[in-house]
């Protein structure tokens, strides 16, 4: 059954212009404006707009047309209260008033997207891979200009909480930053979760997965799942999973990460690759930022660094790492780093994790994740932080 059968013949439905002869025959239907006008009239059209949808019960929005009375109906819609999401196909969607329960629109728990069918190619070619999926990837090639080398597929996410999976491997990297992973919505306006990559994470040239989280305030459209790159090495990519969190706890925030670009430098030099290189100054921040604004939680940040000594016998703490929030002036949890708190496993080199768990018991804080008083006999490298929500304790992860 399609989506217009599935609306009662006598009910009140809103919808564009290229669906409306669809519903036409219909006493109680109504269509959004078509285009924008002077400031004055488009605010006099957004108050039409929302008087359209205040008598209706049903709304049938085909997003893939992206004009701007469509998108604002949508968001209107999605925030409503009244409103709910009666069914979708792809991009058209259907709203019914008073639907409350997402759980009875069929739509599947996982999803695949193959890069060479399913997204869209920015810089990059179609090639045999034997350990792929499907036997096809991407491959962007080292030295291509910087930007994306994948994008699309342009979706609809209407459920709070998933995980999406990047299946990818990387030839010809050294250890500094490669490109990032990124999920957007909005035609690309809004980042909703992001994953720097950098080569010290893949010490073979296999395939690996990186997945991120994503946690959604309202359905987004027009949701894409982007790879940029910066020509440092060959990226290829073989698909996309999005899988849908059966359990949404411990999805109040978005994983993100945080590099070069993010941070505030302070007292550290930024070299080739993306990397920061940590000065010692007593009592000033190597970095500090990104001022970054998180919702009540837990969390845990996971720093990437490299501790090189520069003594024979070097012992101590490296430096301390610290979560604070509202500019430095209440901590929420520190560490002072040691030989013993340096994870290898699965990382390049003389690269390490060191993981620092806290919890934000405001209602939205501004939380910086610094770097302070690197010890005088090591050089302290920092290559990303990568943030990520946690279930609360007592409650298992999804």
């Amino acid at each position: 059954m399609s989506l217009i059968d599935s609306i009662p013949g006598d009910a009140p439905i809103l919808t564009q212009n290229h669906v409306f002869p669809h519903v036409s025959d219909r006493i109680n239907a109504y269509v959004l404006p078509i285009t924008t006008y002077s400031e004055r009239q488009n605010r006099l059209l957004e108050a039409y707009v929302t008087t359209l949808i205040d008598g209706v019960d049903y709304a049938l929005l085909d997003l893939k047309s992206g004009d701007t009375w469509t998108l604002q109906a949508h968001r209107a819609l999605s925030r409503s209260p009244d409103f709910g999401v009666k069914a979708f196909n792809d991009m058209m969607i259907l709203f019914k008033r008073g639907e409350t329960n997402m759980e009875t629109v069929a739509h599947p728990v996982r999803k695949v997207f193959h890069a060479h069918e399913d997204l869209h190619i920015g810089s990059g070619d179609t090639v045999h891979e034997p350990g792929a999926d499907s036997g096809l990837a991407i491959r962007s090639r080292k030295g291509s200009e910087r930007g994306y080398c994948l994008y699309g597929p342009y979706t609809y996410l209407l459920d709070p909480a998933y995980d999406a999976v990047l299946h990818l491997k990387v030839e010809g990297h050294g250890e500094g930053y490669l490109g990032t992973f990124e999920v957007t919505s909005d035609r690309g306006e809004s980042v909703i979760a992001k994953r720097d990559l950098y080569g010290y994470e893949f010490p073979s040239e296999g395939w690996r997965s990186v997945g991120i989280r994503i946690a959604l305030d309202r359905p987004r459209e027009m949701v894409e799942f982007r790879v940029y790159t910066v020509g440092a090495c060959d990226i290829i990519l073989d698909r996309v999973e999005l899988i849908r969190a059966v359990n949404p706890e411990g999805y109040h925030a978005s994983s993100t990460t945080f590099n070069y670009r993010d941070l505030q430098a302070g007292e550290a030099t930024v070299i080739q690759g993306g990397i920061m290189i940590c000065n010692s100054t007593a009592n000033e921040p190597s970095w500090y930022g990104p001022y970054h604004a998180l919702p009540r939680g837990r969390y845990l940040a996971t720093f990437y660094v490299k501790a090189v000594p520069l003594t024979r016998g070097a012992s101590g703490p490296i430096l301390t790492l610290d979560a604070t929030q509202e500019h430095g002036r209440y901590g929420l949890a520190h560490i002072d780093v040691g030989l013993n708190d340096l994870y290898h496993e699965g990382l390049a080199g003389e690269w390490s994790r060191v993981e620092l768990e806290f919890r934000v018991e405001w209602e939205e804080a501004v939380v910086e994740l610094r770097g302070i008083n690197p010890s005088q006999d090591y050089e302290v490298q920092l290559g990303h932080i990568l943030l990520e929500p946690l279930p609360d304790h007592g409650s298992e992860a999804p």
